[in-house]
């Protein structure tokens, strides 16, 4: 089979190819680098049935190429990590809006016949009081006022254009609403809260929460979620669909904070700082995060099996093994 990955370069997406290569199937990465990095695939980079292209999704020339090429196309380029989305609005609308409307377009234009994945987010809930969530709750945005809500609306945005070209031109596309991902490779300056605090654990630094820390969230493993992604795409009946890809066990950042320090037998402290001081001005956070998978096992009947702490211990082992 014939993969093509944009953003396959980043953090779910490298995963993504290995995952696919162990498959003996056949890999094309796409990938500006702006937020994935080559060490995330410098273990893939020579083999000799994976290829790299380091290009931006919006103006590469070839992208008609390798859609015409692939089975299976997942679409992961996104602007990702809350400090950037802040601070860069117009590149975050840009990319997920624009740079998943040429990709769509483009497999249009080739009548292509790939299995078609497009990764968007649980921050399409908003605000959304009730738990879990479920993939047909009413959205809800806060004013636009908001820096956090530019990329809600900009996945929110390419969710509809996946939907428009399914009912209008027929591609086989589904659509999973990614919850919280962690694992080796994720990048703390992005912002992620898991590495953000392994990191700082490891420092002894103090280990900064955002707001009271009374917030949940249910992390998923980045190796169960690769397996799941697959999955979803190998049954037909998720054409047209959208999905909610995650584990349903919720935790606060304060006691996942506990966790990490503990794993770690760190001295760092837990350092609360309110989110205007964080991100410099007044942000709306998600207070409760948890999918409800009742659909996802409707198509697929993997269940995850990297809980919270596992997932934790190997990031950590890994770091220790480097030092």
């Amino acid at each position: 089979m014939n993969v093509f990955i944009t953003g396959g370069a980043g953090f779910i997406g490298s995963y993504l190819a290995e995952h696919h290569l162990r498959k003996n199937d056949n890999v094309c990465v796409l990938d500006n680098l702006s937020h994935g990095c080559l060490d995330n695939i410098s273990g893939i980079l020579e083999k000799p049935n994976f290829q790299f292209i380091e290009a931006d999704l919006l103006t590469y020339p070839n992208l008609e190429d390798c859609v015409e090429r692939a089975d299976r196309i997942y679409h992961l380029a996104s602007a990702v990590g809350i400090f950037y989305l802040i601070q860069n609005p117009l590149n975050t609308m840009r990319t997920n809006i624009l740079g998943c409307e040429r990709l769509l377009h483009c497999i249009d234009m080739t009548q292509s016949k790939a299995r078609v994945l497009i990764a968007s987010s649980s921050e399409v809930y908003g605000p959304n009081g009730h738990c879990p969530l479920q993939e047909n709750a009413p959205l809800l945005f806060e004013p636009t006022s908001h820096g956090k809500w530019f990329y809600a609306s900009s996945k929110y945005t390419a969710e509809m254009l996946s939907l428009a070209y399914v009912k209008a031109k027929g591609l086989a596309i589904t659509i999973v609403r990614l919850f919280n991902t962690t694992g080796p490779r994720q990048n703390p300056r992005y912002g992620s809260v898991v590495p953000r605090f392994i990191e700082a654990a490891f420092c002894g630094a103090p280990i900064t929460i955002f707001g009271t820390g009374e917030q949940t969230r249910c992390f998923s493993d980045v190796h169960d979620m690769v397996i799941a992604l697959d999955l979803v795409l190998c049954n037909p009946l998720s054409v047209g669909e959208i999905i909610n890809i995650g584990q349903d066990h919720m935790i606060t950042i304060n006691a996942l904070a506990t966790m990490i320090k503990t794993l770690v037998e760190s001295p760092s402290p837990l350092v609360h700082v309110p989110y205007e001081e964080a991100y410099g001005e007044n942000y709306e956070d998600i207070l409760y995060r948890q999918p409800e998978l009742t659909k996802y096992f409707q198509f697929v009947s993997y269940k995850f099996q990297w809980d919270l702490q596992r997932s934790l211990k190997h990031q950590i082992a890994l770091i220790k093994s480097k030092i």
